[in-house]
């Protein structure tokens, strides 16, 4: 312990006084806490200090009076056992600064002995000297700074007061800085406490002072203070908390404009006569102006409807100045509106009893997964989420369960576990009734009625939202739910409508602050008074015109009658040389009325901040901007209140449930106070350590002259267009998505997009994936093998002449097919789509990680790069085109057709032409609608899929291009400012993606196959262009002819394009290690760093050759693919 008087035993009892010192010792250590070992507590982990016995200072102590036992871990006290106390095993615990005064004063009260220990005249130093390394004093910076920052740990993290006693805590100190003083929890408490009192309160207090009068307005809720609320809930003790809270935060009645409150009968009786009449009308009246309200009868708790206060207001004077300071400071006290809008849901409901049924049944089935550990393990495994459970407390509640519920993959899962527990032999008890489809449709209605109501609730309860926003979306959610069409909640729609009418149509029409807030917010001026509000046979929503609006808002601003507009002109000056011509007309259009000046401007973009529209026209629109102060300020809803009972009860549970209200205050107002501090200082920290990166890499005076080397400077323009590339491919990844379902007639698809995240979804259920597997099993195991017996008697018929151009659509459709169902088989599996969308976005995910490596992004631009880029998505973006564009209209004309494989494979089984023209036109239009309808899916999964491959090929391939060293000098640069160590890891990166699309490409079979299939393509489509020419073009062979053009070019680019850009990242890859070689042969591990490196690039090989995997592919592949081609064609020409 450190001090005498704290002195006390193990076991909280100290031995029977024979003296009146010892009496009075007793008293004093049975009053007082001690810093050691307390009553009921076990001995400590004490380790002996070698030689602490024998310093001299010390020595005599030991030998007779104390035997010493060992130091606690990590301090400077320690315990000793009192010899005088024989059979008592009395232990004593000292500090290395106090025992021998402390020592001495047990022997002399309980023993009655005296001091042992003689003074000596030489000077000594403490144990503390030789033992310990000296502390921080309290006001060493240092100290300070440590002292503050366990503060923020408290009220900014919410970390508990006793974890400055934890051992990890004390043991992480004593690691980084053994000279720091850990406070005690006390200390922080009260030096948070005087934090507060000094810095934060006084901060505010100014803050306030400088707001303007009735521009202070105010949110609260009686669940939502931190202070401790003892007595009843009255309306008096609720107003008189709230008035001592002003007065602590000096806060006068004249700066306060509205207060918003819950609609309790409590809070309304509370603040419906919040001032005395002298008391709000005092002051000069020559300069406030003269006010009378009418008077009214004193009110009582029983009498208070939920709704707003209102007075009627005469005002006289004619001072314009007088009358824009009045308005707010009126209506002192106004509903929430996000909590009214929960009321009109709520009592909406209870009224309907169908809703409450259906609740009541969703209810069910939420307390039977609930209930059951076995069901809901299983609803967890085969869902992988869980039903959100109602919280009477939490808004929105019901409208979050239905949603979750009525989520299809959820629903289906909810219903098949539901009736698998019915069939169960063991089945449970309270198993509620298996949903059906019918029930889906009910409760996605219901769901739908409650969406607008949420909606409008989270916009009015989110921070930073005033009353500006609220005709904005009450009258909107009124005229979404009157649009919805209902089946099954009619009469609750109606309700709904009625109870929105009732709880707000009077509000919006006459409440001054919702009228003319909503027209000084400049994002919506007048037009949120023109929007068309749906009946639907009921009451309409009666909502104020724009031309009423703005009359209110001129009376307010003019009460006398508005200026007029008159055209200001100069009048004629005798010696201006120019004063025989016109005079100078006014701006066409100026008027001195703010008003239309104002509604005249058009409005500001939806993400700008209107606050800060009105501080840049103060001088323009005098008297608006001062009434913009006013009406932009008051909140919409308590929901900021309620997010303070949440952050304040976070700090009040658990280790900190016993902390005092007054405690919990003093950290919610330091919290308010060190936040926007504390993120300033982080946001700083991270641009200097940005600018120290880009100092450190800047360029020195080894670097060589930019303009000497132009063409290097627009190697850095890749900065930006990496950027722009990653958006085109994940544009063209949309394009597509939305391609394949229209394809399919919304039908059949594997992929959907989602606008709001832009990420595509792959879908693992449903009746689309359902169909699509369908469509591929159909394909895989009927189609094909109809096709190939097609190619039989297509082949067999040549005897009979059968048509060139069935004879060529028929093979090509068939290798076209068997060229799609690798793709196909890849995306039916489950694993197959979600593999691919997690490959793609891994790609455009690592652009993203690449970019944050480069430490200079705003390198200057050049075209270079941009010219690169563009090259090596040219492939792409006509592949895409062709697939959007030119291909259904080609596909259309031969599916409908003679020359349509399927038509003629189904003419050939049995001739329907003798029949007459209209079983063939029937026969026609039906086998062309189907394989329109086929051929579209599967081109489209072919697009789908060749986006990855040539995505995977391009991104490489410019990465690599741009980790390429400059040579310039005989020395080698890094562009990007780049460092060596951020540019191996991007190297590796790139291997890593190289390998991973390579596996990926084996898996789809035909990427890797792509050479087989253009030499086909190719050799089939210049046999039948120059067997046509040979023989004479017969008529309808024009059109095959220009589509065998277009296959041929198709194919050539593809190979090209693959073939060189895959060529051309493996050559940079080598080039790469090559001249990071030469640039770095003087460090010795680099060097060894670079020898491990292995080339990257992608190899588009099923079975790789020994030249493929050392080298990867080269350009010698599209030589061997022009040589197939001729090779084919003349042996097919040859056998003609």
């Amino acid at each position: 312990m450190e001090s005498g008087e704290n002195l006390a035993d193990e076991d909280g009892t100290v031995p029977t006084p024979k003296e009146t010192k010892a009496a009075k010792f007793k008293k004093q250590s049975k009053s007082k806490k001690i810093n050691g070992i307390e009553e009921g507590e076990t001995s400590p982990e004490l380790r002996k200090r070698p030689g602490f016995e024998n310093c001299i200072n010390y020595k005599v102590l030991f030998e007779k009076q104390y035997e010493y036992e060992g130091h606690l871990m990590g301090s400077e006290s320690f315990y000793a056992r009192c010899k005088a106390c024989a059979g008592q095993e009395k232990r004593f615990s000292f500090n290395t600064n106090s025992f021998k005064n402390n020592g001495n004063r047990h022997y002399v009260n309980c023993h009655n002995d005296f001091n042992l220990e003689q003074k000596s005249t030489i000077q000594s130093h403490s144990l503390s000297e030789f033992f310990s390394i000296p502390s921080y004093s309290d006001a060493d910076p240092l100290q300070k700074k440590f002292v503050a920052n366990l503060q923020d740990l408290v009220s900014v993290d919410g970390l508990p007061l006793s974890f400055v006693s934890g051992l990890g805590f004390r043991n992480l100190i004593q690691e980084i800085n053994p000279r720091l003083n850990i406070p005690s929890r006390w200390t922080i408490s009260r030096n948070l406490q005087q934090t507060v009192a000094k810095l934060v309160i006084p901060a505010l207090i100014l803050e306030i002072k400088t707001v303007e009068n009735y521009n202070l307005h105010l949110s609260t809720d009686i669940w939502t203070t931190v202070r401790q609320f003892n007595s009843r809930h009255t309306a008096e003790n609720i107003k008189l908390k709230l008035m001592e809270c002003l007065s602590h935060l000096d806060i006068s009645t004249e700066k306060i404009g509205y207060l918003v409150t819950d609609g309790a009968r409590n809070m309304v009786s509370a603040f419906r006569d919040w001032f005395d009449e002298d008391e709000r009308f005092t002051g000069d009246d020559e300069n406030e102006g003269n006010l009378q309200i009418p008077d009214q009868p004193p009110l009582h708790d029983e009498d208070i409807m939920e709704t707003d206060d209102r007075y009627d207001i005469e005002l006289d004077g004619d001072d314009d100045e007088q009358l824009l300071e009045v308005p707010l400071g009126l209506v002192f006290r106004i509903s929430c509106y996000a909590h009214t809008l929960q009321l009109l849901a709520k009592d909406a409901i209870g009224r309907n009893p169908k809703s409450q049924r259906v609740l009541k049944d969703v209810h069910g089935i939420l307390n039977f997964f609930k209930k059951s550990n076995y069901w809901r393990a299983r609803l967890s495994n085969v869902m992988g989420k869980e039903l959100i459970k109602p919280a009477p407390t939490r808004w929105n509640s019901n409208f979050y369960v239905l949603k979750r519920l009525t989520e299809e993959s959820v629903y289906e899962t909810v219903s098949n576990l539901i009736l698998e527990a019915w069939i169960s032999p063991r089945r449970p008890k309270h198993v509620p009734e298996i949903p059906t489809m019918q029930n889906m449709e009910i409760l996605v209605e219901l769901r739908n009625l409650l969406s607008p109501i949420t909606e409008a609730t989270n916009s009015l309860q989110a921070d930073g939202i005033t009353s500006s926003l609220i005709y904005y979306q009450i009258v909107p959610t009124f005229d979404e739910i009157a649009k919805l069409k209902t089946k099954h909640f009619t009469p609750l729609k109606s309700q709904l409508l009625q109870e929105i009418i009732r709880r707000f149509g009077e509000k919006i029409t006459l409440d001054n602050h919702i009228i003319i807030s909503a027209i000084l917010d400049p994002r919506q001026k007048l037009d949120v008074f023109r929007m068309n509000i749906s009946c639907n046979g009921v009451t309409k929503l009666e909502t104020p015109a724009a031309e009423k609006a703005t009359d209110f808002l001129r009376m307010l601003v003019y009460p006398n009658g508005p200026p007029k507009s008159t055209p200001v002109t100069t009048t004629p000056n005798l010696n201006d040389p120019f004063s025989k011509l016109a005079a100078i007309p006014s701006e066409p259009g100026f008027t001195s009325d703010e008003v239309d000046r104002y509604l005249a401007l058009p409005r500001i973009p939806s993400t700008s901040d209107p606050l800060e529209f009105w501080a840049q026209n103060p001088t323009y629109f005098p008297k608006l901007s001062k009434l913009a102060k006013q009406f932009l300020g008051i909140p919409a809803s308590t929901g900021g209140a309620e997010r303070l009972f949440s952050s304040t009860g976070s700090l009040g549970r658990a280790r900190c449930s016993s902390l005092l209200p007054v405690t919990l205050e003093n950290m919610v107002l330091h919290k308010e106070h060190r936040v926007p501090t504390l993120m300033k200082k982080v946001n700083d920290r991270k641009k200097s350590r940005k600018r120290k990166i880009v100092t450190e890499s800047s360029p020195g005076t080894n670097m060589w002259n930019e303009k000497e080397d132009e063409s290097v400077v627009k190697w850095y323009g890749f900065l930006g267009s990496i950027a722009m590339l990653e958006k085109l491919h994940r544009d063209h990844l949309r394009a597509t998505i939305h391609s394949t379902q229209r394809s399919s007639l919304y039908l059949a698809y594997v992929f959907k997009w989602n606008e709001k995240t832009e990420r595509a979804i792959p879908l693992k259920s449903g009746r689309h994936y359902r169909l699509f597997q369908l469509m591929m099993g159909l394909t895989t195991f009927l189609i094909l093998p109809l096709m190939l017996v097609g190619c039989y008697v297509v082949y067999a018929s040549k005897q009979v002449m059968q048509h060139p151009i069935t004879v060529s659509l028929t093979y090509f459709s068939t290798g076209f097919l068997a060229m799609v169902i690798p793709f196909a088989a890849v995306l039916v599996r489950r694993p197959g789509p979600a593999k691919f969308v997690t490959c793609y976005e891994a790609m455009l995910n690592l652009e993203k990680y690449l970019m944050e490596l480069i430490p200079d992004p705003s390198a200057p631009r050049g075209t270079t790069l941009d010219t690169h880029n563009t090259r090596a998505t040219v492939g792409l973006t006509v592949f895409h085109n062709l697939i959007d564009y030119i291909a259904p209209v080609m596909i259309s004309v031969a599916t409908f057709s003679s020359a349509n494989p399927l038509y003629a494979t189904i003419r050939s089984i049995f001739n329907f032409e003798t029949f007459g023209i209209l079983p063939t036109l029937t026969v026609r239009i039906i086998t062309g609608s189907i394989s329109l309808y086929w051929a579209m899916v599967m081109l489209s999964t072919l697009a789908i899929s060749v986006l990855i491959i040539g995505y995977a090929i391009v991104a490489l391939c410019s990465w690599m291009f741009f980790l390429l060293p400059v040579l310039h000098g005989g020395s080698i640069h890094l562009r990007g400012n780049l460092k060596f160590p951020a540019s191996i890891q991007m190297y590796q990166a790139l291997r890593v993606m190289g390998i991973i699309e390579s596996d990926f490409f084996r898996e789809m079979v035909t990427p890797c196959a792509h050479h087989f299939i253009t030499v086909t393509l190719s050799t089939f489509a210049i046999y039948y262009v120059i067997h046509e020419l040979i023989t004479g073009i017969r008529d309808g062979s024009l059109f095959l002819l220009a589509a065998c053009a277009i296959i041929f070019c198709a194919a050539f680019m593809l190979e090209f394009n693959s073939v060189c850009l895959v060529a051309r990242t493996g050559m940079l890859s080598k080039t790469y290690v090559q001249r990071m070689h030469w640039g770095n042969e003087r460090n010795k591990y680099r060097v060894k760093l670079l020898r491990s490196l292995l080339p990257c690039f992608i190899n588009l090989e099923f079975m790789s050759s020994v030249g493929t995997i050392r080298n990867g592919v080269e350009m010698g592949y599209f030589l061997n693919y022009l040589e197939r081609v001729s090779n084919n064609v003349v042996s097919l020409l040859l056998g003609m």
